[in-house]
């Protein structure tokens, strides 16, 4: 008995040794921002919903490089004269970092895109881009009244409505200036598991068996920060929170018709809604779920409104990588799916018409 308890206590020692040598080997060989996704930094100080006026920054990671420029007004597009402010004929699109376009050159964002289709069938047209550098709704809000208060007479508004992110208690506080990198792992935590949570996640097989694991355990494995805009049930307080935060949707509503304006919604899916679709699918999540609380919504306030994850299952389907594994955003192919049809929805009702009423 003594000689198989020496025996267990020498191979626990020896798995803790391994251990230990794996987590201090991780510390020391794993650079965690390159499992990160990347973040464009460049906040104007003065105003943490504008960028760095008149900068230029490439960003490089594993999975890609893009190039920002941000013109006089601290946003990622060319330099707009007076002229092209006051024309009613523009679209002002505004949302996060997917109307930004992270990952992608200035060219390939939805906005750009969008300006390539309307030059097809008829005169150039602006789309500006008010993509923010993070945030919700309520940044949404604040970046129209910074728009109009720019000169910008678009009377068409697109506000873009990521619903990866944009229902984070957080974003009902006012955003920092400073955006500070994200701290090592404290050792605290360990550095091993927090690689290897990192890399399930980046994995949609992964994920997928994580998911169908709870499932079938009823081990709540998919419990995040945003996992209960899924919640086939949530609770008062949460419904609770999601209308506080879509209320600000009602608020750019009443903004638009005050000053002659349309406001048009666009449903931009979270990864997961996509790539695992199947797999969030069961008796406590419903991967639709939100999206139906905010085309409800938008019915409610006689808002147009764009769900996405259709077009975004269907060329998933087809097996078109839509967004990049680390990173999160869309790639070129999910941004321009999402260009068509956004640009198929504008013209459907009715957004694209010329002053005299011509329907495009």
């Amino acid at each position: 008995m003594a000689i198989r308890a020496a025996t267990f206590g020498s191979v626990c020692a020896s798995l803790l040794g391994l251990l230990a040598v794996l987590e201090l080997g991780t510390r020391l060989a794993v650079d965690l921002e390159d499992l990160s996704p990347t973040k464009v930094s460049d906040v104007d100080p003065e105003q943490a919903l504008s960028f760095v006026p008149g900068l230029t920054r490439s960003y490089r990671s594993s999975e890609f490089t893009f190039t920002v420029s941000y013109n006089r007004h601290g946003r990622r597009d060319v330099e707009w004269t007076s002229a092209t402010l006051a024309d009613p004929r523009n679209i002002l699109m505004i949302g996060d970092s997917m109307v930004l376009g992270n990952a992608v050159d200035a060219q390939r964002t939805i906005p750009s895109q969008l300006e390539a289709r309307l030059a097809e069938i008829g005169p150039p047209r602006e789309v500006f881009n008010f993509g923010g550098p993070a945030g919700g709704p309520p940044q949404y809000e604040q970046l129209l009244r910074i728009a109009i208060d720019s000169g910008i007479g678009a009377r068409v508004v697109v506000v873009g409505i990521f619903v990866g992110n944009d229902f984070y208690p957080a974003v009902l506080r006012p955003m920092p200036t400073v955006v500070h990198p994200p701290a090592a792992v404290p050792w605290n935590r360990s550095a091993l598991l927090e690689v290897v949570r990192r890399r399930v996640a980046q994995s949609s097989r992964g994920v997928g068996w994580l998911l169908r694991f709870g499932t079938l355990t009823g081990i709540p494995v998919y419990d995040t920060g945003g996992s209960q805009i899924f919640l086939r049930e949530p609770s008062p307080a949460q419904l609770e929170l999601f209308d506080r935060i879509l209320d600000h949707v009602g608020a750019m509503k009443d903004l638009c018709t005050g000053g002659g304006r349309e406001l048009f919604a666009v449903l931009i899916p979270n990864r997961i809604q996509v790539e695992n679709h199947r797999e969030l699918t069961n008796d406590r999540f419903d991967p639709t779920a939100p999206n139906r609380r905010i085309s409800e919504y938008c019915r409610r306030r006689s808002i147009a409104c764009l769900d996405l994850l259709p077009a975004l299952l269907e060329a998933n389907a087809r097996g078109a990588p839509l967004y990049f594994p680390i990173d999160r955003h869309l790639t070129p192919a999910g941004y321009k799916v999402a260009a068509d049809a956004i640009f198929e929805f504008l013209g459907s009702v009715g957004a694209l018409r010329e002053p005299g009423g011509r329907r495009l």
